[in-house]
C-alpha cells in the first residue's frame, strides 16, 4: 500500500504553511511570518511586497495551535471540496477570499490579518452546499451559518483576543457566495 497525494492543492496548501511556520519559529532568526506572511495594514500600490501580502498571510500563522485548528479544518473538508470543485476552481475561490478580506479589511480596519480561518470557513460554508439540489437552500447550509455566526458574533464582543472574527465572518459569507453560484450553475448548465 503507497501513500496518495490525493488531494494536491489542500495538502500543498497545508504543506506551505506548516514548512513557513517550523521554519520561522524554529530556523530563522528573523519574523518572516510578519514581514511576508502578515496582511499589510494599509496599502502601497508601488510595493510588489503589499501585493504578494495581501495574498501570503493565509499561510502565516502565530502558534502551533493557530496552524493545527486551520489546518485540521482544511484537510478535513478541503479534499472533498477539491474533488468537486477541481483543483482551478478551488484555488480560484481560495486566492479570491484572500485578496477580498485582505484588501476590505484594510480598509475597514486597517489592521493586519494572519492565518487562514477566513479559507477554513469559506470551505465550511461551501462544503454545505455540495449536494444542493436545484431550486433549494440545503438546511445544512442554514443551521451551519446560524451557529457560525453565532460564534463568531459572540467571540467579537466577549472574547478579548486578536483573532480577526471579521475574517472568519468574510470568509464565510464567500463561501455562501460561491456555493450559491455554483449550484446556479450546475443548474442552468
Amino acid at each position: 500500500m503507497k501513500l496518495s497525494y490525493n488531494s494536491p492543492l489542500i495538502l500543498s496548501f497545508a504543506l506551505l504553511a506548516a514548512t513557513i511556520f517550523l521554519f520561522d519559529h524554529y530556523l530563522s532568526t528573523k519574523n518572516i511570518t510578519a514581514l511576508y506572511f502578515s496582511s499589510p495594514s494599509t496599502f502601497n500600490v508601488n510595493s510588489t511586497l503589499d501585493y504578494l501580502r495581501s495574498f501570503s498571510y493565509i499561510f502565516g500563522h502565530a502558534s502551533w495551535d493557530h496552524l493545527a485548528g486551520n489546518l485540521m479544518l482544511i484537510l478535513l473538508i478541503g479534499p472533498v471540496l477539491e474533488e468537486k470543485y477541481k483543483f482551478l476552481s478551488l484555488g480560484l475561490m481560495i486566492m479570491i477570499t484572500a485578496a477580498a478580506t485582505s484588501f476590505l479589511n484594510m480598509a475597514l480596519f486597517h489592521s493586519s490579518l494572519m492565518g487562514a480561518s477566513g479559507i477554513a470557513f469559506m470551505l465550511i460554508i461551501l462544503s454545505s452546499f455540495t449536494n444542493a439540489r436545484a431550486d433549494s437552500v440545503p438546511l445544512t447550509f442554514v443551521l451551519i451559518t446560524l451557529l457560525f455566526l453565532t460564534r463568531e458574533i459572540a467571540d467579537a464582543f466577549l472574547v478579548k483576543d486578536s483573532v480577526s472574527q471579521f475574517g472568519h465572518v468574510f470568509g464565510g459569507v464567500l463561501g455562501g457566495v460561491f456555493g450559491f453560484i455554483f449550484s446556479k450553475a450546475k443548474r442552468t448548465s
